[in-house]
């Protein structure tokens, strides 16, 4: 009797090992079960820190691929307003490059908007982490085989919070510029977003 309810459990057990597994997935090990979540098994998406982790370029890559950035996390403090990071992820149906890349400076060049070139995105940040503690320049990267379209969005960055690309035209948008304040407290103010055709 003993035998056969232990036997019974151990297969209970079995059978449900999968799913035990998968309540015990953190959020950042998702990629590695696209049978159990098919809403991410093709898109990328990771989270770039640049306060306090020192100077220096993060670059979005997901193995041996660049991501689009599309999300800023920003801290509007009394005294050093500054942004925490960056969220990036896939364009999804389209390509970045690897190798059709190339830098934005804002500090030093004046109050401005920045911005890359039609059919490149945002890839890459570098962040000052002294004095200002802010972005200096940013990475555009080329979006293989389509343009910018002409109609954008442009989101306030001088926020607590996330600022987001949402839709245009019911379409997806990505980071494709910045308008940089250089004079005081250097820092992105807003954010330009965009989608390719």
């Amino acid at each position: 009797m003993k035998t056969s309810v232990l036997f019974m459990l151990l297969f209970a057990l079995h059978s449900y090992s999968p799913l035990i597994q998968a309540a015990q997935v953190p959020q950042t090990d998702l990629l590695a079960f696209p049978s159990m979540h098919h809403d991410v098994s093709t898109q990328a998406f990771q989270f770039y820190t640049m306060l306090g982790t020192g100077t220096g370029w993060k670059i979005a890559r997901y193995e041996n691929r660049r991501l689009a950035t599309h999300i800023l996390s920003a801290l509007n403090a009394s005294e050093d307003r500054s942004l925490y990071g960056f969220q990036a992820k896939d364009i999804d149906g389209m390509t970045i490059s690897s190798s059709q890349v190339y830098d934005v400076y804002m500090n030093g060049n004046g109050n401005n908007w920045y911005s890359c070139a039609s059919g490149f995105v945002v890839t890459g940040m570098y962040f000052y982490d002294r004095g200002d503690r802010s972005v200096e320049r940013f990475e555009c990267t080329r979006v293989i085989g389509k343009s910018t379209a002409s109609t954008h969005s442009y989101k306030y960055a001088d926020i607590n919070g996330p600022v987001v690309c949402g839709k245009v035209d019911g379409r997806d948008t990505y980071t494709t510029g910045f308008y940089y304040q250089d004079t005081g407290d250097d820092r992105i103010r807003y954010m330009r977003c965009s989608y390719f055709i």
